[in-house]
């Protein structure tokens, strides 16, 4: 199994704080992924999107705190993706996971899936 998305940190601690700062750093260390391809920050921010609900945190507020934090390039579609209310782990390749360390967010795409899910969206 590979490992768990970031946002698994802040979801076990039950800390805002942490899914802030994990998704910050996120957005600035994968830029220039995302900027290739927007898709893929898209299926990087489901699991904040889960985790921020979970946390009762306000989604749209949260992720537009966070964006203003991050590269401006990013900064439109992380907005965007937090005002979404139709977000669901599945149809991005993600799952919550119970494991020994406690729920983990984990990727269900198998490399089959990921060439699949590829041609779908235009790749």
């Amino acid at each position: 199994m590979s490992a768990p998305h970031p946002a698994t940190h802040a979801l076990r601690e039950r800390s805002r704080q942490a899914w802030h700062r994990s998704l910050v750093a996120d957005l600035r260390t994968g830029e220039p992924d995302w900027r290739r391809d927007v898709r893929d920050l898209l299926v990087h921010l489901a699991p904040y999107r889960h985790c921020a609900g979970l946390l009762g945190m306000p989604a749209g507020l949260s992720f537009r705190f966070a964006a203003w934090r991050g590269p401006a390039d990013v900064r439109a579609a992380t907005v965007a993706f937090g005002a979404r209310r139709d977000v669901r782990l599945d149809a991005f390749g993600w799952a919550l996971a119970e494991t020994p360390d406690g729920p983990a967010y984990v990727s269900t795409l198998r490399e089959i899936d990921v060439d699949r899910l590829a041609r779908r969206l235009g790749r």
